[in-house]
């Protein structure tokens, strides 16, 4: 017998999961129901159609995923070419699991209207954000770029490597990590650009 009703948490903790093994193509309101025993009517009441359910999904895996993981490894005292590697992977790992590519438009349904949470460029805009983030966890790097004027240079070369990383699949940021901490190290003392950032 089906349930009436189950936390939505849980129904689309397990819509990530059919998703991650059988693609966005394959999830319905229907196979949901079946997954989670929870009836076809409550989850209609939850998404609407299968748009809504896949936007609903979508936006969760990518909020846990920015806001919580990327910031967790932000938050982690590591040096900063070693935090960058760091937030790749989580990008890499989780764009593998639910769009199989996070370069391509991230947009699994028809079309959304301009500025829907959805869309590929506002789900960029959280990464690029992240990654200034990152750069204020070092704050003698993070002064020194303002001083020059180059920090949103320097974090559209970082999300520009990862595009281009992301694109071709690539196990780790490879020559990047090198090109940043030689960077860092440019533009702070040696001490500073080797020494892990701890909260104090």
């Amino acid at each position: 017998m089906k349930r009436a009703a189950a936390s939505l948490d849980e129904v689309i903790q397990r819509a990530i999961e059919l998703i991650s093994s059988d693609g966005v193509s394959s999830l319905t309101i229907r196979g949901l129901s079946e997954a989670t025993g929870v009836s076809v009517g409550t989850l209609y009441n939850y998404f609407g159609d299968k748009t809504g359910l896949i936007l609903r999904v979508m936006d969760a895996f990518w909020k846990s995923t920015l806001n919580g993981d990327v910031v967790q490894a932000i938050a982690k005292p590591l040096a900063l070419p070693d935090m960058l590697a760091e937030i790749y992977a989580i990008l890499r790992e989780r764009s593998c699991l639910f769009h199989h590519d996070f370069i391509s438009d991230v947009r699994m349904v028809g079309s959304l209207p301009e500025g829907h949470a959805c869309t590929r460029a506002n789900y960029l805009m959280v990464v690029q954000q992240r990654l200034r983030d990152m750069v204020h966890r070092f704050p003698e790097f993070a002064a020194r770029v303002q001083e020059e004027g180059v920090e949103d240079e320097f974090v559209q070369f970082i999300m520009d490597n990862f595009m281009a990383l992301l694109s071709r699949n690539a196990p780790d940021v490879g020559l990047l990590r090198g090109v940043v901490g030689a960077y860092v190290a440019s533009m702070t003392s040696e001490a500073q650009a080797h020494a892990v950032h701890r909260e104090k």
